[in-house]
């Protein structure tokens, strides 16, 4: 164990099919004499792990897993800085291919983000989507209560983006966090430090399609917690 927390062997939290699971880091070793013969040889696990749950997003069923039900996926894609504030681009992908149920088609109106408890909502100064370049939009919030995290949470969402299975491929996000503020970076922002998003068609808050899903990239790089 403690030869573990030396080198930081540690257990990962990683995105599968929409969900946190923890994957379980395995130390193995062997113990030798000064000759090299070997006494012993064991292994030795954390196991400590705990994926945390959450009810987001806090409005109807989504389903677990942004391609299986929806052709759309969500990819951070670059970050650049701009008039004091760090801008997190995040790329849409579309891919029908992937994608069973009957959403497969459906349009792409709101991406709705999971922030962090209470303290960043004035950290976002706006956000873009490139296929309306020059429109700088203005953030809108939802305040949830989450029964599971036991806590309220902040929903940032981006709105209006009209796109659908043919022009969405490769559009861009991107929201801007002042730099000087309590969430300068998406790790700060996302809460957990990895962004959990989920996506909706125009009738998304009353039954229509939703899809939820962790945003993978080197904002965080899934690192050890």
């Amino acid at each position: 164990e403690d030869l573990a927390n030396i080198i930081g062997s540690s257990d990962v939290l990683v995105p599968i099919n929409g969900e946190l699971a923890c994957a379980v880091s395995t130390l193995s070793y062997v113990i030798t004499d000064m000759t090299k013969v070997e006494c012993d040889a064991a292994s030795w696990q954390d196991g400590a792990c705990a994926a945390p749950q959450d009810e987001f997003p806090y409005h109807g069923y989504c389903g677990r897993g942004a391609l299986p039900t929806s052709p759309y996926n969500v990819t951070y894609a670059r970050k650049f800085a701009k008039d004091g504030n760090n801008y997190y681009c995040f790329k849409i992908s579309v891919d029908s291919g992937q994608c069973s149920g009957g959403c497969c088609s459906m349009e792409l109106d709101k991406i709705e983000w999971m922030s962090n408890m209470q303290k960043c909502r004035y950290a976002v100064d706006g956000w873009t989507v490139s296929t309306k370049p020059n429109a700088y939009r203005q953030p809108s919030w939802n305040d949830e209560t989450d029964n599971l995290l036991g806590g309220g949470v902040q929903v940032l969402k981006t709105t209006e983006l009209g796109l659908t299975t043919a022009s969405g491929d490769g559009v861009e996000v991107c929201i801007a966090l002042r730099s000087g503020s309590s969430c300068p970076t998406m790790e700060d922002f996302c809460y957990g430090g990895i962004c959990k998003y989920a996506l909706f068609d125009k009738s998304g808050d009353n039954g229509g399609c939703c899809a939820k899903d962790y945003a993978p990239g080197t904002y965080t790089g899934y690192s050890r917690r």
